[in-house]
């Protein structure tokens, strides 16, 4: 299984609602995230899917500064079964999953009764933490939605109050003027007021 058999599974069954690859066996084919993504557009009604992802370009120290989501988010899949996909940094497969599958509330990898104790201990505690990671972060987005905004009323409140200091009837308000006929009588100024299934072995 590589990437260009997995988008030819997603153009051959649009409809597909099901696709389990690797869920009850082990397999050394892994596909990338980018055809992860390109298998979800295809797929629009895919609920459950089952398939060895290799996560490198996404499991590393420092977020990448653009995910290969594509600007795309998948609404229906709801459970995925990873296998054997290994991660060391579970914040960033999480953070990638929750953009293009917010609604993934059921994920599994690495079972001792496939890949053995030791693989299994080793490497399914990241995983575990994935599911929760992905129910934060849709909170973490909204409060720094809401934190940008709050910065940009503020940048715009100080333009607005500097721009109104600058401007020539900002400096003329409240000013009291002399005038200069004869007589030097003054005045004041007033400026107003403002289900297909697909099981692979």
């Amino acid at each position: 299984m590589d990437d260009a058999a997995l988008l030819e599974m997603g153009k051959a069954w649009p409809l597909l609602e099901e696709l389990y690859i690797t869920r009850y066996c082990d397999s050394g084919y892994q596909v990338t995230p980018n055809a992860f993504v390109s298998l979800l557009q295809h797929c629009p009604h895919l609920v459950s899917i089952a398939v060895t992802v290799d996560w490198s370009t996404i499991d590393v120290r420092a977020i990448p500064p653009d995910f290969p989501s594509q600007g795309f988010s998948h609404k229906t899949l709801s459970r995925a079964f990873f296998g054997g996909s290994r991660i060391d940094h579970p914040i960033n497969v999480a953070a990638f999953i929750s953009v293009i599958a917010p609604n993934l509330n059921l994920i599994e990898a690495w079972s001792p009764e496939i890949h053995g104790d030791d693989d299994y201990l080793a490497y399914s505690p990241a995983w575990n933490l994935v599911p929760d990671l992905i129910k934060t972060f849709p909170i973490l987005r909204n409060q720094g939605k809401m934190l940008l905004l709050n910065e940009l009323i503020k940048m715009h409140e100080v333009r607005m109050g500097t721009t109104r200091l600058r401007s020539p009837e900002a400096k003329n308000e409240g000013v009291t003027a002399v005038d200069a006929d004869e007589g030097g009588e003054g005045f004041e100024e007033d400026s107003g007021s403002e289900r297909h299934s697909v099981y692979m072995h």
